[in-house]
């Protein structure tokens, strides 16, 4: 029986510097040697794969992006994918609007928001981006949407997700 090798890396404060964004040659390195090993190596992010970052001589074998809602192997291959339900989705803009809050939603090729407030910028500034705000919001809402972002407090987290069955805060 052979035995696989599996190595799983994030991204942020894992494989890149957290003050800098920025990927060691001895990271680059240690990928290129691990991969020499037959060693399998994966990236794990919540990022959206169009956002996951191209690090130079390296391909993953398996990037698990959305926590694992959305996962392909070296020639984008789905090997897993797992939206939020559409109902769902839509609960939680309802309950988001409810509370005045904006949010933004992620398919596996683009995420657009309904508006923006400082929690949500914040969010994006995080990974260099802004929230795109789409006039075609409502209409993206029916294709697979695999995340949603928005700013909460904790006090809010109950109402943002009320009557919402097949999702989670993963984050805050």
């Amino acid at each position: 029986m052979s035995q696989y090798k599996i190595a799983f890396f994030d991204v942020d404060g894992t494989l890149s510097d957290m003050e800098t964004r920025t990927v060691s040659d001895i990271t680059i390195e240690t990928l290129k040697r691990l991969q020499e090993n037959n060693i399998i190596i994966c990236l794990a992010t919540g990022r959206q794969p169009t956002k996951v970052p191209r690090l130079k001589g390296i391909t993953f074998d398996a990037i698990l992006s959305f926590n694992g809602s959305y996962c392909f192997d070296r020639e984008r291959k789905v090997i897993y994918s797992h939206p939020i339900p559409h109902k769902d989705i839509l609960k939680i803009i309802e309950n988001a609007s409810a509370i005045n809050r904006p949010v933004a939603i992620a398919s596996k090729d683009e995420t657009v928001a309904n508006g923006t407030d400082k929690d949500l910028t914040d969010y994006f500034a995080f990974s260099k981006q802004q929230p795109n705000i789409s006039p075609d919001f409502d209409t993206f809402t029916n294709q697979d949407i695999y995340q949603v972002m928005c700013g909460g407090y904790k006090e809010e987290y109950d109402d943002l997700i009320k009557g919402v069955e097949g999702a989670q805060i993963t984050a805050w």
